[in-house]
């Protein structure tokens, strides 16, 4: 699979499952990467600004300590993902599903959400410094 920003700018190659794939600490800034398949990957570290994650399969991704500021995770399947410390500022997560994943640590002030965004059990996204915008 190719990483690319949204102009079209390779950043990164991988190959095999996306459980195998480690992009720890990898630079994927502006990556475009809406409706992939990507369970299981390690994003730990990344740097992933602005990167689209919109509508992808992100089931027990590693996103642990990476910054996510400003990504698009609008609809994206996040149940049982690692964000452990992730910076998710001004991310926006319409539609996400984030069952099971864990939050401890993570920077959530300013991003967006909807009343279809599902949290983990007992999460109060108020408390965290999200804000609910409905169309």
């Amino acid at each position: 699979m190719e990483f690319k920003t949204a102009n079209g700018r390779l950043k990164w190659t991988a190959d095999g499952e996306p459980s195998t794939w480690n992009l720890a600490g990898v630079d994927l800034n502006g990556i475009a990467l809406g409706s992939g398949q990507l369970s299981g990957a390690n994003f730990a570290g990344a740097m992933l600004i602005g990167a689209n994650f919109s509508d992808a399969d992100l089931r027990g991704a590693r996103f642990v300590d990476a910054n996510l500021e400003g990504a698009y995770l609008d609809d994206a399947d996040l149940r049982d993902a690692d964000l452990t410390g992730a910076d998710l500022c001004e991310s926006s997560l319409w539609g996400a599903d984030l069952r099971g994943a864990n939050l401890t640590r993570a920077s959530l002030a300013g991003a967006s959400f909807d009343a279809s965004t599902r949290f983990p059990e007992g999460f109060r996204p108020e408390d965290h410094g999200l804000k609910r915008i409905d169309p």
